[in-house]
């Protein structure tokens, strides 16, 4: 647990408040030494490694108000499975890339970050709102809309057929790399859960090859995709067990970084992250945000008939808001 005094009361809320575990991933660390030791400390601090964040999309609209949302058979129901983000969505995400700015540019300085968003719209508006709170100058930073992180389809790959072109979707958000190719595009039918969390896998193990060499690697990879994606990926990237993620809050945060074990081209799980037992560590994280709704809840349901399959659940009721518990154990 950090103990020390930041200097930032808004930093020391969103970072050292929350008692991080150690060891804290390097960009924190970076500014930890920004804020305490100030240019000294800094440079003297470890140099920067890729770190990799894990993040799901924000409350999702169709949940939240399931009365205006369109049906099958309804007239232009043609994207019923492509939602957009609620009001407290697009506010969860702004309070996503309010505490990332912090972790990412502690110093306003410039970072090579890559963020990499699932081509479903509210992962597209998390990516955009949460770049918003980054202070970069426009195009600094911008999205690469990646099929192997998208939403698992239990439509037969329907819901991907009826997803709009990269250029449609950059023509509404800017931000979007209309040049980036995906790492891989998903086989459809996908079969739940063997076939999906194996793509996670191989999501994780071609990352890892594209983006974590040394001689180019990024600073930070950002993924905004969704809950089943945020857990198969943490527990491939980590080589633990589904149920040792934390379920994926809106707009929750799994944080991870490069482990000196092995070479990132060697195997899959090269990555670290704090064990779910770390109250409010960065497995599933949620304390920078406000608030959430009863309807888009945490999701870790891999088991049967879409049951329960992560933590115990009397470490989960200590973790997030009592009202979502609720939910979940109702399941």
């Amino acid at each position: 647990q950090c103990s020390f005094q930041a200097a930032d009361p808004q930093i020391q809320h969103l970072l050292f408040h929350q008692g991080f575990s150690m060891p804290v991933p390097i960009p924190i660390m970076l500014l930890m030494a920004s804020v305490i030791g100030g240019s000294d400390a800094l440079a003297t601090a470890p140099p920067v490694r890729t770190a990799l964040y894990i993040v799901r999309h924000g409350d999702r609209y169709d949940y939240m108000d399931p009365e205006s949302w369109p049906v099958p058979g309804d007239i232009g129901a043609t994207r019923i499975h492509d939602p957009p983000l609620s009001d407290l969505g697009r506010s969860q995400a702004r309070e996503a890339g309010e505490f990332l700015r912090h972790v990412l540019f502690p110093r306003g300085e410039n970072g090579d970050v890559v963020v990499l968003a699932s081509p479903f719209l509210r992962t597209v508006q998390t990516a955009d709102e949460m770049i918003s709170q980054f202070g970069r100058p426009p195009r600094e930073v911008r999205i690469k809309l990646e099929q192997s992180v998208s939403e698992l389809d239990l439509a037969g790959g329907a819901r991907h057929a009826a997803l709009p072109s990269t250029y449609e979707r950059a023509a509404y958000y800017p931000r979007i790399d209309i040049d980036h190719e995906s790492l891989f595009v998903p086989e459809m039918p996908e079969n739940f859960p063997e076939d999906f969390l194996s793509r996670c896998a191989r999501s994780i193990r071609t990352m890892n090859t594209k983006y974590s060499q040394k001689d180019h690697a990024p600073s930070a990879i950002v993924v905004v995709t969704h809950a089943g994606s945020c857990i198969g990926m943490a527990a491939a990237a980590t080589g633990r067990q589904i149920g040792e993620i934390n379920p994926a809050p809106p707009c929750g945060i799994y944080a991870l970084t490069l482990s000196d074990a092995v070479e990132p081209a060697e195997k899959t799980a090269i990555w670290d992250m704090d064990s779910w037992e770390v109250v409010d560590g960065m497995n599933g994280y949620a304390g920078h945000i406000s608030n959430f709704s009863e309807e888009t809840f945490p999701w870790n349901h891999f088991g049967t008939d879409g049951t329960y399959s992560g933590p115990p659940k009397d470490y989960e009721v200590k973790s997030m808001p009592k009202k979502k518990y609720e939910t979940i154990n109702s399941s």
